[in-house]
């Protein structure tokens, strides 16, 4: 289980330090404010300790990781003037690397503890885009071009058909689920709250509700649907 993460200079995000994480973490917080940057992250590191030493693979963690920043976030520089790090715990042993804004796709200081693993971690996009999995292998396999990254190869990679799970609940009630799972079960579950340039919260749906901006617009539209039904 992942125990801990740390991004610094990382993208948008100049300092997260996200520790005592569940089994089940939330991150909330409104558009473009980085959400899917930190998943992407943690994606990239999973998937580096999964494929070192696989198979025929002989590649060293720093190759693998280098090739699977580059494809999942498609640019040629993570960093900003100064250096970014990250630094994840899985089961008490810990995976880290860190460069500089000059860094394309070599990595020079890597950390990683970890001896090969049997899991394959998937990053679950948008449902619409499994119904276009044909589209993604080719852009990618036969044609090395950039639009699907990472996260859609290795997940339509993983399974035989497309598949589609639908999904019609607003951003409120699935954290109100979350929350009442929390309170039934006497359970933690983390939040990373983004606030843009408020800044960053850490709380737990064990404790309370976050104070978001996206929970209190989800409400208002929930409270403004009631009232024009009644």
């Amino acid at each position: 289980m992942i125990e801990q993460v740390e991004l610094k200079n990382y993208g948008l995000h100049s300092n997260i330090e996200w520790d005592s994480l569940g089994k089940i973490n939330l991150i909330i917080g409104e558009n473009s404010c980085g959400k899917s940057f930190i998943l992407k992250a943690i994606y990239s590191a999973m998937r580096t300790i999964e494929a070192f030493g696989r198979g025929q693979n002989n590649k060293t963690p720093a190759e693998i990781l280098s090739d699977k920043l580059y494809w999942t976030f498609q640019t040629k520089t993570l960093g900003d003037d100064e250096n970014l790090s990250f630094q994840m715990v899985l089961d008490g042993k810990r995976f880290s690397y860190g460069f500089g804004d000059s860094t394309t796709k070599t990595i020079s200081n890597i950390v990683n503890e970890h001896n090969q693993r049997s899991s394959n971690t998937v990053f679950i996009p948008e449902k619409e885009v499994l119904s276009i999995c044909g589209i993604i292998r080719k852009s990618r396999e036969q044609d090395s071009v950039f639009g699907f990254d990472d996260t859609y190869l290795d997940l339509v990679r993983a399974i035989s058909l497309p598949v589609q799970r639908e999904n019609a609940s607003y951003s409120y009630f699935a954290l109100k689920k979350a929350y009442l799972l929390a309170q039934k079960n006497d359970m933690s579950i983390p939040v990373l709250s983004l606030e843009g340039d408020e800044g960053i919260r850490y709380g737990d749906l064990w404790e309370e509700l976050p104070e978001n901006a996206i929970v209190q617009e989800s409400i208002r539209l929930y409270e403004e649907e009631v009232n024009e039904v009644l």
